[in-house]
């Protein structure tokens, strides 16, 4: 796999919450290979191969869904997945005043969280959902307290 494909460059519609955890993992992990929207199949993969769980024993399946999956960030060599979670990751954002739109849109993100989350469990990763209020607090302190289980 080319892992050029997930540069540590953010996306240019990337919001200023992903950019700015982006920016704090590159500061906090300098010696370690960041990457953005990496692909939950591979992540799983990886974790099968660490904890050496037999080829036989993985769940194809899940390999097949998770393909439509990506990480906000990963720090593959130390199985952290980041994942920003915007305003619309709590509660419904309404735009132009279509509730329905809204409500579907924020029922769907909480399917695909649940999502996210059962993946990384599968594949042994510790999953860190950054909430978008830590946007002006999140600096080093913090996120090795969100990472060692300090702050949830």
């Amino acid at each position: 796999m080319k892992s050029t494909r997930f540069k540590i460059t953010p996306r240019e519609n990337a919001s200023k919450g992903h950019i700015y955890l982006g920016e704090s993992l590159k500061e906090l992990f300098p010696l370690n290979k960041i990457f953005q929207e990496y692909p939950y199949d591979k992540i799983i993969r990886k974790g099968y191969k660490l904890y050496n769980v037999p080829e036989d024993c993985w769940d194809h399946a899940l390999l097949k869904r998770a393909t439509r999956f990506h990480a906000d960030w990963v720090v593959l060599d130390l199985c952290l997945i980041f994942e920003w979670q915007g305003e619309h990751h709590f509660s419904p954002i309404y735009y132009n005043s279509e509730l329905e739109k809204a409500d579907a849109a924020y029922a769907a993100r909480v399917i695909v969280d649940k999502k996210k989350r059962y993946m990384a469990q599968e594949a042994r990763f510790k999953l860190l959902e950054i909430p978008y209020y830590y946007l002006n607090k999140l600096d080093n302190n913090v996120l090795l307290d969100l990472i060692n289980g300090v702050k949830e």
